[in-house]
Order: structure tokens, then sequence, then C-alpha cells
């Protein structure tokens, strides 16, 4: 007969013991093929570097086969097998919060599960978290990314998609869009904000000036969740903001180089004019720009006898003798 210590320590195994069903022997996973933590980390990507990303055209491209390491139950390594849109939610940043949609489909050994990048974690893979990934990985019969394409998604990930990605026109319009329509949301918001500060501000007098106790605690009561539709204008405010700069900045410089473009091309079909009535012998006349402001400044004074010219009366400076003359549209570069 068995002891009362044998009786619980043979209780407390059947409480913890797995089915039958469900247990696999460590053996099977010993010829499993295993990356090591330093592979996996030069693949990964981290929450910061996607909300950095998230409101950009090129995110999908960007966020798609990419790594990272997930916080459920566990953390978890998952890929990113693709991106779609889904209800708004909030970020957290340094800089406050921002809006985003974009849900990422991640994937753990074939088994998907859309999941917002809140739930993306910003800290380095663990070891077993590595290993639990490979052996999950063998145990489905999926092939693990060989060294050809951790190098891929190395690149992919150190490259600076600011600077290289190319936007098109149909983004650009987009972008400008949106900047018009987040303007629009931004003086809503702004007037919904002065509305209710004028309400909490006469519910604070209300406040002050009632001396029935019951009907105090009610007003302040009221006056405490005006404060706070307030503050949530505001932050809602600061994200429109953040949003709004962030689309200005995108779409600024996709203009500045399509601009700087057309200028390229006026100059040059300004400079190949400019050579042909050079090299006309009967035509020697080219004409200047007309002098700056701060060309007006070093202009010598007039000697004696001769009249200053007025803002209206500025003489065309004209050479013919064959000079060289200049262009009248400046290259920003």
């Amino acid at each position: 007969e068995r002891s009362p210590e044998e009786r619980e320590e043979r209780e407390t195994r059947k409480e913890v013991a797995k089915p039958r069903h469900k247990q696999v022997a460590q053996d099977v996973y010993r010829n499993a093929p295993m990356l090591s933590v330093g592979e996996m980390e030069k693949v990964r990507v981290k929450r910061d570097t996607l909300i950095q990303y998230v409101n950009q055209p090129f995110f999908n491209q960007f966020a798609l086969d990419m790594f990272v390491r997930v916080i459920l139950k566990k953390p978890m390594v998952c890929q990113i097998m693709g991106v779609r849109d889904g209800d708004p939610y909030e970020l957290d940043t340094t800089n406050g919060k921002i809006k985003t949609t974009k849900m990422l489909n991640c994937m753990h050994a074939g088994q998907k599960k859309e999941l917002p990048i809140s739930l993306v974690s910003n800290k380095p893979y663990e070891a077993d978290e590595v290993s639990y990934w490979c052996k999950n990985m063998y145990r489905e019969d999926r092939s693990l990314p060989d060294s050809e394409d951790l190098l891929d998604y190395e690149e992919r990930r150190n490259r600076n998609w600011l600077q290289s990605f190319v936007y098109d026109d149909s983004q650009v319009d987009e972008m400008i869009k949106e900047s018009q329509s987040s303007k629009k949301r931004s003086v809503n918001v702004a007037l919904s904000k002065m509305h209710l500060q004028e309400e909490r501000d006469l519910a604070w007098e209300e406040y002050r000036s009632i001396e029935d106790d019951e009907e105090k605690n009610s007003a302040y009561e009221r006056w405490e969740k005006l404060r706070e539709q307030v503050q949530e204008m505001e932050d809602l405010e600061e994200s429109e903001k953040r949003a709004l700069m962030q689309i200005q900045q995108a779409g600024l410089s996709k203009i500045n180089t399509r601009a700087r473009g057309v200028n390229r091309s006026v100059n040059k079909q300004i400079d190949i004019r400019k050579n042909e009535l050079s090299s006309r012998p009967y035509v020697r006349t080219t004409y200047w720009t007309m002098p700056t402001n701060a060309d007006d400044d070093q202009v010598d004074s007039p000697r004696a006898g001769e009249a200053p010219l007025s803002a209206g009366n500025k003489a065309l400076s004209v050479d013919t003798g064959g000079g060289k003359g200049g262009t009248f549209l400046d290259d920003d570069d």
C-alpha cells in the first residue's frame, strides 16, 4: 500500500501529464534543421520600424515576408505573409499616438492569424523561441528560409525605404488628397475642442455656485466628463497633426523631386535655345535677369548730374557685344 506522499505525487503526475495523442518524443526533432538566434535577428523587424513606415505607400511591400516577434500568450517567431486594412486603431509612439488601419497576417509554422502592429515586440528573440519555431516548422513539414532568402530579407530590412522608394504620380495625388482631408478633420477637431472647452468652463462655474451637496456632486461629475472629452480631443488633434506632417513630408519630397526634374528639362531647353542664338552671327543680343534686391544694394551711387533710377524705371541690361548672358529660370538644385 502506497503512503499518502506517494499517492499525492502520483496524482500530481496525472494532472501535469499530457494526453497520449499530444505527446511527441524528443528524438523526433533530432534531425530537425535549426537556425541560430543571430541569423533570425538579422531579419527581424521591430515594432518601432513598422510604426515608422506604417503610413507610407510602400508599407505593404516593406512588411511582406519580414519576421517579427509577436507577443500572444508567449513570445513567438512569426513571418508577415501580407497586410490588409481593418478597423482604425491607435499605436503608441515616443511622440504620442498615431492612427492606422494596418493589420498584419502573421504565420507561425503554417498557422496564420491577423494581428495589430501593437502586438509586435521591440525586444530580440530568445534562443528557445527560435528553437520552438524551427521544431514546429519541421513538425509541419515546412522548409526554413535558406541563406539566399535570409540575405534577401536582410537587404530589404536594412534598405532606406524613405530615400529609395519611387513615388508614382497616383501615390502623390493620393497623399495630397489625404493631406487635404486631414486638414479638414483637424479643423473639425479644433472646433469641437473649443466647444467642449466652453462647456467645461461653464460647468466649472456652475459647480462652484452650487451649495447643495447632491447637486454639487452631479455638477462635478458633468465637469469631469467634459474635461475628459477635452483631453480626448487634444490627443486626437495631436494625432491628426502628426499624421498630416508625415503625409506632407512624403508628398513634398516627391513633389520637389518632380519639380526639380521639370526645372532641369526647362533649363536644358533654355540652354539649347541660348546656344542657338549665340551661334548666329547676326543675332548677338542676350537678355539678362532683372537685378535682385541684393544687387540693388550694391549699385554705385549716381554720379553728379545723373538722376537716380526709380523703382519703376530700372534699366534692362543688354549686352550687344556678344557677352555671355544669364538665364531667367534658376535650377533648384
